[in-house]
């Protein structure tokens, strides 16, 4: 084998090596990104469904002193005062750690040179908020005869959507002039990788009808434990 043949099969090698590694890289972050946004997730909603409570207590103390006249009849504003300060339970936090990469060439007269590539692998860490828009939910007028109440909820959507640019990490480059400020300060790059992971989310069937669920048990829980409520069903039309 001459020296010609040996420094191909070498750099194949190499490419191998650098491209398992990668594919390592990846596959462990998405792996750890399940793994830390379904744990948020639990304790998020153990946390909406433990602060309910004493905010269900001054809620009703608010209605009960200024609607007194009122209590033998629920309007759709009573209703809406009950269920108002939800809002801040209704949502679910996913956070999520990911990995991506960003390839670059030199170019002459709009094509690229061969051999000029460079490339970064680099991991990041970010929130996104989903939910339910409170001004966009719908509540019926109530019918006392039948003791229900029927409220019509919003499609879920990305209320929030924030990277972490301070974790930013690159475990491996090649020939890249990327470093974490370069990362960082890359509006375009941040905001491709928001786009994504939202469109990511949104497709996530699991996790949109969990976050309704959640959001229909908090206002029930609300409106079930509501003096003026009570007393009736309510349901999710």
């Amino acid at each position: 084998m001459n020296d010609s043949t040996s420094k191909k099969a070498t750099l194949k090698i190499k490419k191998i090596i650098v491209s398992f590694f990668k594919i390592i890289v990846v596959i462990a972050l998405i792996f750890l990104a399940f793994e830390i946004g379904r744990s948020k997730l639990l304790q998020n909603n153990r946390y909406q469904k433990s602060t309910a409570a004493s905010i269900i207590t001054n809620v009703d103390n608010k209605i009960q002193t200024s609607n007194e006249h009122e209590l033998h009849f629920i309007s759709v504003s009573n209703i809406e005062e009950i269920i108002k300060p939800a809002a801040e339970l209704i949502s679910t936090k996913y956070y999520y750690k990911d990995a991506d990469t960003d390839e670059n060439y030199k170019e002459l007269f709009g094509k690229k040179m061969p051999f000029t590539k460079s490339e970064v692998v680099f991991t990041y860490s970010g929130t996104i908020s989903i939910g339910i828009d409170m001004s966009k939910i719908k509540v019926k007028p109530v019918d006392p005869t039948k003791k229900e109440i029927h409220i019509q909820l919003p499609e879920v959507e990305i209320l929030a959507n924030e990277i972490d640019t301070s974790s930013f990490d690159i475990p491996y480059e090649n020939n890249s002039v990327f470093n974490q400020s370069n990362l960082k300060r890359n509006i375009d790059l941040l905001n491709t990788l928001k786009e994504n992971k939202a469109n990511e989310v949104m497709q996530n069937n699991d996790l949109l009808t969990e976050t309704k669920t959640n959001a229909e048990s908090v206002l029930r829980l609300f409106l079930e434990s509501a003096s003026l409520t009570k007393d009736y069903t309510i349901v999710f039309d």
